[in-house]
């Protein structure tokens, strides 16, 4: 085609087969076109980042108008044309597509700012393009076998993915523009060279998958019934209409047109075609498909062929018929017998049948064996034994392991049902499905179970738990064999208390199958769960019992107790939405508060919140607590986790009449554990909130240096819900201010930390609620232990199996799931240059073939260059990058699976990011990271194999590390350390390295204020402040906006701010050296100029110029007081709706004290005001630390010091001093005696602090510091 109108396009995603996003091809013509564009791109990315500009206020009438906005992932400015608003928990959010990559983004809606007419001159650089004259048509069959060749709205996925793969072969692509119409550009479209160069309009029509239309709208064609519509290969009425059935219906099928899985001969006749077609439409009037509901087979889906239909039709793929032949009758032997179900509607329009004769042949049946296949079933197979013949093989995402039944689901509102999925994906699933009727756990060990008349899951909700009292001998047996707490007195057997149980008692709860009658062997630990009995068992000679006491060891290299998987109980996984929940019956997450079990008082309480959906975690957390499992939820932080389990834990202690057996006391229903003094408050104001309607539900919390001494009243008279640190609580039940008489939930917030931090403490508790339990054996009441956390660690593991009883896990986070799984890590450091040759060796060690690997490249140019090497290595793999279309990828799905299924090679896939998250695989068992990436794609990278998480098949992740990823590497060590995991000396000395780097461009931040505090950090990576001394930086004296302090003497200050009950700001007074007989000598500073030139500066209306949005790091100035301050920008606190920083927080750098402001409050700051150097300075006393191994100083603490030392003049001893920070010891306030001459200590801060209680010793304090100075400051004093 030599046409010059044609435009040459690159396109960039084929949304189906007859549309197309594309850029007009650059040219030398329009090489200034494309400098303009170049040019405007910078000019908005200015426009937008200038704050005269005002986001888009009014947002209801957006839908498919233009705006501005940045890119989610960089600073860049795009053109976004607004597709749909999206309401989210966050807030509202915007879907665009952004008019000049064609890429759609999620943007909030105060992004959008609306764009000026000078950008919009240049046209939109991306383009719909749609296929002019044609409309695709359907490739189902009809009753004869015949294709319909029938107009459908959808292109089928056989088209679809035809055109990629033409798109694909072929780079030189051209269209002629034809008309506009809705935004579409309507042309036809030439691809290839000129010596083969087809139209891709024609050849769609000429391969049986178009028709040609005078009219692309197919909706109009429909309204019009078919006069426009005309197919090439199908006779027309003598008035030009084809001879198809009419229809109105907008899905793929016309309705009343008929459908079914016999086979008759084909006609060639296009007559005796037609009147078939019409007899059969007047005999049926619905299309009718059955499906096979207890076992559906893959065999009747024949292998993906990318060769169009009419080559297929002309039989050139007689061995793809035989083996499909082969297949279906394998099919039909393994259907046989089953009980069916006819769909009709709209799911059985998702069957999509290949359209040539040898295919629709081989998929019939003849009619007596249809019958056979719709009759009662008469014999009932063993669908869950494994297939020891012929290709139904037992998936990867399958479990061997026959205690443990796996749901694996994707939907929301309906996470297990599967009656709801089409047969397309009943056909693509092989594995043979059960009814949904509920299992039969099968015994793993011969002979009859005591317990298998009981249910299958106990109800130990509090209601469940008063349903009959319980025998005491009856109770202290299942307490100390493990058994679900307040059930009913089902006698276990008659043997007599003091005998051990046996392993059954031991192992199961109720209903669980075990052997029975078996001798107990001596290795078994007896009093490894809670509550225990109070009986004591015979010693055990293991390491691990004399570990500890109690025999309970919580260490995190423990190996000790069950593990959480046991033989002998029947356990479910499921795996939705990125959870992973393993527990005896996982619940059914829940999606609407309204749809929960919560009383109606707290219901209102979560309307006044503005919660009408639960988060992620709470789904499964709500259904889970109040049914009385055990739990253990694990979540990243601010997910939801406090009220997952407030929220139905109060909605139980609500409920008066399922306590009525509580015994008379004062201590608590419900016990918290949180392991820091601000963790208890947060959880007490929610507590609170929560409850500010219900005056009969009290609530206390105590922690040490604080919340304690001043609570034992109110402590004595009781309450219903007590929030403690675990120290504290310890001491008050030593006390007995209270006690766990009445004690029927305990949950450990943050029990990662709990575990790891306060290990003894947690023991302590237990033994207490245990010796509690055994004490009262007969009272019928909920016990329940409920843990939540964000880290999974091996002490988790231990109290899993120790405290709790059939314990619920739920995880929802994909990289803590990997880590419970025990994935194993190899991490590969190369250069970039060879990491195809790193990607071979790996292949060789990841035993592919026999594995279903997965390769994961960012990038699509990567993805291109591993699918060629693998090419050159003659391994077949599939490729999956760029803008895929729904066919392509559901294509992709099938060739895995079946690669799974069928095959003894397993698959090999390349896939990009973008893709793996369309494409929702889970059951791959090995994953190649071809290059580093953020911690969130990473964690779905890991989720594809989390189908096999649960089983007993060992996964593998392998990462190529490389020099142009060294940012990553710190998060990757620290992973590597937790998992476990080998860390090679290559990424050591890269984290090291980055490590080095980090510091270095945070030389002039702030310290560490933990550092300073108490000698070193306890927040590790999570901290983003600097832990390294520099020279230039902390020296005293080196940087302008710092005074030249002393390095030591003793040093008399006026306290201007007391920030806690350690760290204080002062101005300096005076200054002496340690010499005998010296004397103090006045410290210069210019603070008397400064507040002169600030009042002669703004006494003067004009030069009152307001800051306007100021970064972080700025000065200014405010007026408080009738004076004028200088202040130092250190947080964006609030925005508006516009996205405007209304409201910061600020710190007096003259005085000290740091408050939030209103933006509109900063006024300028010139520039003669600015090189004076802060005023306030810094001060530390040193060798203390907060109580109970807390991370932060409490309040009581802060004002007892504050009361003492605020607005006096103290005196110093200097230890170190590193840039604008003073450490002393003591910090005193000296009186003298004017009778006596004498000069005393009337106050001493460290003192005060030791004595009453407020804080401990930290004797490492000072040697710590000094460590990080040595070798760096020029000269440290002696210590």
């Amino acid at each position: 085609m030599d046409d010059p109108s044609a435009i040459p396009i690159t396109i960039l995603k084929v949304v189906d087969a007859g549309h197309f996003l594309a850029r007009e091809t650059p040219s030398v013509e329009k090489k200034s076109e494309a400098l303009e564009f170049q040019y405007m791109s910078q000019s908005m990315k200015e426009y937008y980042a200038s704050d005269s500009i005002e986001f888009a206020s009014h947002l209801d009438n957006i839908i498919g108008k233009t705006y501005l906005t940045k890119h989610p992932d960089n600073d860049n400015c795009h053109r976004a044309l607004v597709l749909k608003k999206l309401e989210s928990m966050a807030g509202t959010k915007i879907l665009c597509r952004l008019v000049d990559t064609g890429k759609d983004v999620i943007v909030p809606r105060f992004w959008l700012k609306p764009i000026p007419d000078e950008f919009k001159k240049i046209k939109f650089q991306v383009q719909s393009y749609k296929l002019s004259g044609i409309v695709p048509i359907s490739l189902l069959i009809d009753e004869n076998c015949e294709p319909g060749n029938r107009p459908a709205i959808r292109w089928d996925s056989a088209a679809n993915m035809y055109v990629n793969s033409l798109i694909e072969q072929y780079t030189n692509i051209k269209v002629l523009v034809e008309h506009h119409r809705d935004s579409n550009t309507y042309c036809r479209m030439y691809i290839g060279n000129k010596a083969d160069q087809i139209c891709l309009n024609d050849h769609l029509v000429d391969e049986g998958y178009a028709a040609y239309c005078e009219d692309n709208n197919v909706e109009q064609v429909y309204q019009n019934g078919v006069k426009n519509y005309r197919s090439p290969s199908q006779p027309t009425h003598t008035q030009g209409y084809p001879l198809l059935p009419s229809h109105t219906d907008t899905g793929v099928l016309p309705h009343g047109y008929p459908l079914s899985l016999t086979t008759q001969s084909r006609s060639t006749s296009s007559s005796s075609r037609a009147s078939s077609i019409s007899s059969q439409k007047s005999a049926n009037d619905k299309a009718i498909i059955y499906q096979a509901i207890p076992s559906v087979t893959r065999s009747i889906e024949p292998a993906q062929d990318h060769r169009t239909p009419r080559a297929l039709a002309q039989g050139q793929d007689h061995r793809a018929q035989r083996t499909l032949e082969g297949q279906h009758l394998r099919a039909q032997r393994t259907v046989e017998g089953q009980d069916f179900t006819a769909l009709t509607g709209p799911l059985a329009q998702d069957l999509r049948v290949p359209r040539t004769k040898s295919q629709a042949q081989a998929l019939a049946a003849p009619r007596t064996q249809v019958q056979d296949l719709t009759a009662p079933r008469t014999q009932v197979q063993d669908l869950t034994a494994p297939r020891t013949q012929g290709k139904f093989q037992d998936t990867g995402a399958r479990s061997k392991r026959p205690d443990v039944k796996v749901k694996v689901c994707n939907a929301v509102n309906e996470p297990y049902d599967v009656k709801g999925d089409s047969i397309d994906k009943f056909l693509s699933d092989a594995k043979p499905m059960l009814p949904q009727s509920a299992p039969t756990p099968v015994p793993l060990t011969p002979g009859p179970s005591p317990l298998a008349a009981a249910p299958l899951t106990p109800d130990r909700s509090p209601a469940g738990s008063l349903k009959k009292s319980p025998d005491i001998y009856d109770i202290l047996r299942r307490r100390s064999a493990g058994v679900s707490r307040g059930q009913g007195s089902t006698p276990v057997s008659s043997r007599p208390v003091d005998q051990p149980p046996v392993p059954g008692e031991l192992n199961g709860c109720v209903g669980t199958p075990t052997a029975v009658n078996t001798p107990l062997p001596p290795q078994v630990k007896l009093t490894g769960r809670l509550p225990k009995c109070a009986k004591k068992q015979p010693p055990v000679k293991s390491s691990d019992q004399q570990a500890s006491a109690n025999g309970l060891n919580l260490s995190p290299n423990s190996k000790s107790g069950p593990e959480l998987l046991k033989p002998g109980s029947t356990r479910e996984v499921a795996l939705s939405q990125g959870v992973y929940a393993e527990g005896p019956t996982v619940p059914k997450p829940i999606q609407q508060v309204k749809d929960t079990q919560i009383l109606q008082s707290l219901q209102k309480v979560l309307q006044d919140m503005t919660i009408s959906r639960p988060l992620l975690v709470q789904n499964y957390l709500w259904p889970a607590i109040i049914r009385g499992s055990d739990v253990l939820g694990l979540s990243p932080a601010k997910t939801g986790k406090t009220l997952g389990y407030l929220v139905p834990v109060i909605n139980q202690i609500l409920q008066a009449d399922m306590y009525t057996a509580l015994p008379m006391g004062n201590g608590p229903t419900l016990l918290i554990i949180c392991p820091y003094w601000e963790k208890a408050n947060a959880v007490y104001d929610w507590c609170r909130m929560i409850l500010e309607h219900e005056k009969k539900s009290r609530t206390l919390v105590i922690y040490g240096a604080g919340a304690e001494s001043s609570l034992v009243c109110p402590l004595i008279n009781g309450c219903e819900i007590l929030i403690a640190t675990p120290c504290c609580l310890l001491r008050m039940l030593e006390a007995k201010y209270t006690n766990l008489d009445k004690l029927c939930h305990i949950v450990f917030h943050d029990v990662d930390v709990l575990v790891e931090e306060f290990t003894d403490q947690v023991k302590q508790i237990m033994k207490i609620f245990a010796t509690t339990l055994n004490a009262n054996p007969g009272r019928a009441l909920p016990r329940q232990v409920i843990a939540t956390g964000q880290k999974w660690t091996k002490g988790l593991k231990s109290f899993m199996s120790t405290y709790m009883i059939e314990p619920l896990l739920i995880i929802a986070s994909k990289l803590e799931a990997a880590l419970l799984s025990n994935v194993k890590q190899i991490v590969t450091v190369c250069r970039d240059n060879v990491r195809l040759d790193s990607l071979k060796t790996i292949l060789d060690c990841a035993n592919h073939g026999k594995k279903a690997v997965a390769i994961v490249t960012t990038s699509d140019s990567e993805a291109i260059a591993v699918n060629q090497m693998l090419k050159c290595m003659c391994l077949p793999s599939l490729l999956l990058y760029g803008g895929v279309s729904e066919g392509r990828l559901e294509d992709t799905r099938r060739q895995w699976q079946m690669s799974l299924d069928f095959s003894d090679v397993k698959p090999l896939l390349v896939v990009t990011d973008d893709c793996l998250n369309l494409m929702n695989l889970m059951n791959a068992d090995v994953v190649i990271h071809y290059d580093s990436v953020s911690t969130q794609q990473f964690e779905r990278r890991l989720w594809t194999m989390s189908s096999n998480f649960h089983s007993d098949k060992q996964c593998f992740s392998y990462i190529i590390m490389t020099e142009k990823d060294p940012d990553k590497s710190l998060q990757l060590a620290e992973y590597l350390r937790r998992c476990e995991s080998d860390i090679p000396d290559q990424l050591q000395a890269l984290v090291d390295g980055v490590s080095e780097g980090t510091e270095e461009r945070k030389k002039f931040e702030e310290l560490c204020p933990y550092m300073k505090a108490y000698g070193s950090c306890r927040l590790g990576l999570s901290c983003p402040r600097r832990h390294r001394i520099f020279h230039v930086v902390d020296t005293p004296g080196t940087l302008a906006h710092y005074m030249d302090l002393p390095t030591s003497g003793l040093f008399k200050m006026l306290v201007l701010y007391v920030k806690d009950a350690q760290c204080y700001y002062v101005r300096p007074l005076e200054i002496k050296s340690t010499a005998r007989k010296s004397k103090y000598q006045l410290f210069q500073t210019d603070m008397t100029k400064l507040v002169t030139e600030l009042a002669m500066w703004y006494c003067k209306p004009e030069n009152r110029k307001e800051q306007g949005p100021a970064n972080i790091g700025e000065l200014a100035a405010v007026h408080k007081r009738n004076v004028f301050y200088r202040v130092q920008v250190l947080e964006h606190k609030r925005r508006d709706t516009y996205g405007r920083v209304v409201e910061i927080k600020v710190q007096y750098v003259d005085e000290g004290h740091i408050e939030a402001v209103e933006t509109r409050e900063l006024l300028h700051l010139p520039a003669q005001l600015k090189h004076y150097p802060y005023q306030a300075v810094e001060v530390f006393i040193t060798c203390v630390k907060p109580v109970d191994h807390d991370l932060k100083w409490t309040t009581r603490a802060a004002s007892v010091v504050h009361e003492k030392i605020y607005n006096r003049v103290m005196e110093g001893h200097i230890l170190l001093t590193v840039g604008n920070t003073i450490w002393v010891d003591p910090l005193v306030e000296r009186v003298k005696l004017e009778h006596l001459n004498l000069v005393t200590n009337e106050t001493s801060v460290k003192k005060t602090l030791l004595t009453r209680g407020l804080a401990v010793d930290n004797p490492t304090h000072v040697e710590l510091l000094m460590t990080a100075c040595r070798g760096v400051l020029p000269t440290l004093p002696a210590v």
